[in-house]
């Protein structure tokens, strides 16, 4: 059976994997559009995690309006 792709956007709350991130949760700050950040990988927490290590609890935590403040543009 095929898995339904979803996509991580800035704002989502997401736990990184248990084993290089110990289980760490935050906010994904930082998308692959941002200078800082590289292909296909995110920035959660103030850590620099590839999408296959992130899972996703829940979607659009922050507002869309108050996205810009996460992202510094």
């Amino acid at each position: 059976m095929m898995s339904k792709r979803i996509k991580i956007e800035l704002g989502d709350l997401v736990q990184l994997s248990s084993n290089t991130w110990h289980k760490k949760v935050g906010l994904v700050t930082g998308t692959p559009k941002n200078w800082w950040v590289i292909k296909d990988h995110f920035d959660v927490a103030n850590c620099i995690a590839h999408k296959k290590d992130i899972t996703i609890i829940k979607k659009n935590v922050v507002p869309k309006k108050l996205r810009i403040y996460l992202s510094g543009e």
